[in-house]
């Protein structure tokens, strides 16, 4: 227990009063006397040690007198229920007392709270604003909270070049969320020109401070050779990194490297695992290519009914080749009862996400199915579109 506390306090997992941990923004007057600095370091202990009835105790007076850390700490333990019940309102409460005082990490916490509705009322104009109050202090997650506001459109309107700007104030930083999503806008040449070369050095300066997605897309332009020489090597260590933190994407695009033997040698059954890996986390590709190791007996045994289970799965998300695969699958009877009903149902669906051969098939099978058939497929088309099997 005190291990995670300690975790929680320092990574910044809430919204609430651990943001005090790493407080840097403390007004000069909010500077606290010795004697009160003491309390608050024996709160701080207590809090540590989980002993949460003293550290409650102890923040409390303090938070009253205006404190600006123990009003976090304090909004923290009533936002997990350390010490006393959980109330939202009261954290919120706490929070917005250190906000007003100009505490820029109690800002960008109300901003928060306002933009999910966690003890206020639900209000993104509001998050907006308190997160410009905090970023204007130069608060990085802030920056970048504000600045997915401006690209999404939230609270605000939608700006994209205002939002690279904002983003680039966070990456400069060095707050790796902030590089990973400006990289992507100068990839994608939204808000600003097309780099590739600066969204690859955005994607590496957050992939060694050990970022996930910066570690994958750093990979995916070393693969391609984008921005940066294509090293399909480092490309697979940059994966192995992101895999080693659980990322679906990086997992889907390792295993495709040991599937063929690129940048490491060929290994079908590690490239199985990594797609079962993603597969679980509800990735669709994932799911499409373990479907295919299945069917094809690549790294595992055959097995349709596992094969089908994953195109399934793929299918239901869109993924077109699944949705044709299984078309094929009640068209040929392969494995199963012959259904032409449930074979137009997918085809159609395929036809629809643009799979040319499937709508190339389309009338062939249409000849073989009454028009009561027809309609009944479709309306089974309309089912297995919408829902996850």
């Amino acid at each position: 227990m005190k291990q995670t506390i300690a975790f929680a306090l320092l990574l910044g997992l809430s919204a609430g009063a651990w943001e005090a941990a790493q407080a840097r923004e403390t007004p000069v007057e909010a500077i606290l006397e010795p004697e009160a600095e003491a309390a608050l370091e024996r709160g701080i202990a207590a809090l540590r040690a989980g002993d949460f009835a003293t550290a409650l105790n102890v923040f409390t007076p303090l938070a009253e007198a205006g404190d600006l850390k123990a009003q976090l700490y304090l909004s923290w333990m009533y936002e997990e229920g350390h010490g006393t019940a959980k109330d939202e309102a009261a954290a919120a409460h706490w929070t917005g007392l250190a906000a007003k005082q100009g505490f820029a990490r109690a800002q960008n916490s109300l901003g928060a709270r306002h933009e999910r509705g966690m003890g206020v009322d639900r209000d993104v104009a509001a998050a907006a604003r308190w997160y410009r109050r905090a970023a204007e202090q130069g608060h990085a997650q802030a920056q970048a909270n504000l600045a997915r506001l401006y690209k999404d459109g939230i609270g605000v309107a939608r700006d994209d070049r205002m939002a690279a700007d904002w983003y680039r104030k966070a990456a400069g930083q060095g707050f790796a969320p902030a590089q990973v999503i400006l990289g992507y806008l100068y990839s994608s040449g939204r808000g600003v020109a097309r780099d590739h070369e600066a969204a690859a050095r955005l994607y590496r300066e957050a992939a060694v401070q050990g970022d996930r997605r910066g570690q994958w897309l750093l990979g995916v332009m070393l693969q391609a050779g984008r921005g940066v020489p294509r090293d399909i090597e480092e490309a697979a260590r940059w994966f192995e990194a992101a895999s080693a933190q659980d990322l679906a994407d990086a997992q889907n695009s390792l295993a495709g490297l040991y599937r063929h033997g690129e940048g490491v040698a060929p290994d079908a059954a590690r490239a199985v695992q990594l797609y079962r890996l993603a597969a679980r986390q509800g990735h669709a590709d994932a799911q499409m290519n373990l479907a295919t190791m299945y069917h094809e007996g690549a790294g595992v045994p055959p097995d349709l009914d596992e094969a089908v289970h994953w195109y399934r799965l793929a299918a239901a998300q869109g993924v077109a080749d699944a949705q044709y695969i299984l078309s094929l699958v009640y068209v040929l009877g392969e494995g199963f009862d012959r259904d032409l009903v449930t074979a137009y149902a997918w085809m159609s669906l395929a036809a629809g996400n643009g799979h040319e051969t499937a709508r190339d098939r389309m009338t062939l099978l249409e000849s073989e199915l009454t028009a009561t058939q027809i309609v009944d497929a479709h309306k089974l088309a309309a089912t297995l579109g919408g829902t996850t099997p």
